[in-house]
């Protein structure tokens, strides 16, 4: 690795030339320049109607609940960090806790990180 100032390079952020790619093909395909898939997923979680049933005008969701579950899960991973899974042993009453958390590195029975 290099030591001192970066020369040159990407600046952060910019996308890599086949997802740059990817994205302008699919902009082309539908028609529409200003086309984004995550705020596709944004519009079809929270996308409403208005609708007359039975002489009423109500407004419902346009997609099931389902679709619209899924794509919020979708777009949480890029506001929100996942999170770890922890595991918690102990008894009833709170004592002899021990608490493992899984970051992802290969441990020994004693918990440590070998």
């Amino acid at each position: 690795m290099a030591i001192g100032k970066k020369h040159g390079g990407r600046k952060a952020g910019t996308p890599n030339k086949d997802k740059a790619d990817l994205l302008q093909q699919i902009r082309d395909h539908i028609g529409d320049q200003d086309f984004h898939p995550v705020l596709a997923m944004a519009e079809m979680a929270t996308a409403m109607e208005t609708v007359t049933e039975k002489g009423k005008k109500i407004t419902r969701h346009v997609y099931p609940l389902a679709t619209r579950e899924t794509m919020t899960r979708e777009l949480a991973q890029y506001v929100s960090p996942k999170l770890k899974s922890i595991e918690h042993t102990g008894d009833a009453e709170g004592f002899g806790l021990n608490l493992h958390m899984n970051l992802g590195a290969a441990t020994k029975g004693n918990g440590r990180t070998r």
